[in-house]
């Protein structure tokens, strides 16, 4: 646990960010170096460094190298501890290294009695291959079996071929009854263009909101501007008035002007004011 501001003698606990290159602070242990280099995030860093020491014997020889480097770049800067402490500190760190150790060791004897299980495990598993090669016998019986199925099986083919040309014509016939019912949509939407024409022509009369006036052909898309009055049509590109009478099953010729074009629209919506488009 690294020290508190107020546990740090005041030399430590300085504000002050000493002069220490940032590769002082390089480690092969994937340890972070400090935020700043501030007394105390140095001293946190060398903590975290002698915590991971004793955490993992085959990191010592890492951990080592990464507190020669920070204690020779703070002799450098001119941070100095008392030598009583650093020995004090040394000296807590061979104990965990020693700690470290014994529990290699108990890990290397727990490994040996792996080993043996797995050696009886290995006896094991040849009985299993015994039994295996026993039963493969038993599955060539059961595939001459399978066989005999397959042959049932292909019958049963051929009656579902059957049924598929059966279901064949039903589609058919299915598929121009919906040629004919899109027909039919194609009517109702033209009917609904010419009724709501007529609508908003007796509500332009009466200074009344005009209503949506769906496409004939297709589905308006969301992005194409409103059209309510001629300056919503003014206000329309090229490709946004071919749009509206693409939509509305009105011709037009690929190089006609835009100003026609819109007129044209003017026309179908009866938005029939004197007005001359750009």
């Amino acid at each position: 646990m690294s020290a508190s501001p107020r546990n740090l003698p005041e030399e430590e606990n300085s504000s002050s960010e000493l002069e220490i290159s940032d590769t002082a602070f390089e480690n092969d242990l994937n340890i972070q170096g400090p935020p700043n280099k501030k007394r105390r995030s140095i001293l946190e860093y060398e903590n975290t460094v002698v915590e991971s020491i004793s955490s993992a014997g085959e990191r010592v020889g890492s951990g080592f190298k990464a507190l020669i480097k920070v204690e020779k770049a703070k002799s450098s800067a001119g941070f100095n501890r008392s030598i009583l402490a650093e020995l004090q500190k040394m000296n807590g760190t061979m104990g965990k290294m020693q700690g470290s150790l014994d529990t290699l060791t108990t890990n290397y004897n727990t490994l040996d009695k792996k080993v043996d299980k797995l050696n009886a495990s290995h006896n094991t598993l040849n009985k299993k291959v015994d039994k295996l090669n026993a039963s493969h016998s038993t599955l060539n019986k059961k595939v001459d079996n399978l066989n005999a199925s397959h042959s049932i099986l292909n019958k049963k083919v051929d009656n579902l071929n059957a049924s598929h040309s059966t279901l064949n014509k039903k589609v058919d016939t299915l598929t121009a009854d919906v040629g004919t019912l899109k027909n039919d949509m194609v009517d109702v939407k033209s009917l609904m263009f010419y009724v709501r024409v007529a609508e908003n022509a007796r509500r332009f009369e009466r200074n009344e909101r005009p209503l949506p006036v769906p496409f004939i052909r297709g589905e308006k898309d969301p992005l194409l501007p409103d059209v309510e009055d001629e300056n919503d049509i003014g206000r329309l590109n090229t490709a946004q008035v071919k749009s509206y009478l693409d939509g509305y099953d009105i011709a037009y010729s690929a190089n006609e002007e835009r100003r026609h074009l819109k007129s044209k629209l003017r026309n179908a919506l009866r938005l029939n004011n004197p007005f001359q488009f750009s």
